[in-house]
């Protein structure tokens, strides 16, 4: 589910797998509205990228980093 969460923002929906390749099947073609915010497949890696994971965990409670550790 933490992927789910990192793509769409959303804890339930559709087969991640068809929204994968329906992201980045848009995010290329340009089909999406730009007025909608749509955030492509490259955009959203990039984003998740430049994120300081380390500094995130650091800051919770021991319990929640082992989580938090373990999801990635």
């Amino acid at each position: 589910m933490p992927l789910r969460v990192l793509l769409t923002g959303k804890l339930h929906g559709p087969d991640m797998g068809a929204s994968i390749v329906l992201l980045h099947k848009a995010g290329r073609e340009g089909i999406v509205n730009p007025q909608v915010g749509f955030v492509t497949l490259d955009e959203r890696l990039k984003i998740l990228r430049e994120i300081d994971w380390a500094s995130l965990t650091s800051s919770l409670p021991a319990a929640e980093s082992a989580a938090a550790t373990a999801v990635h």
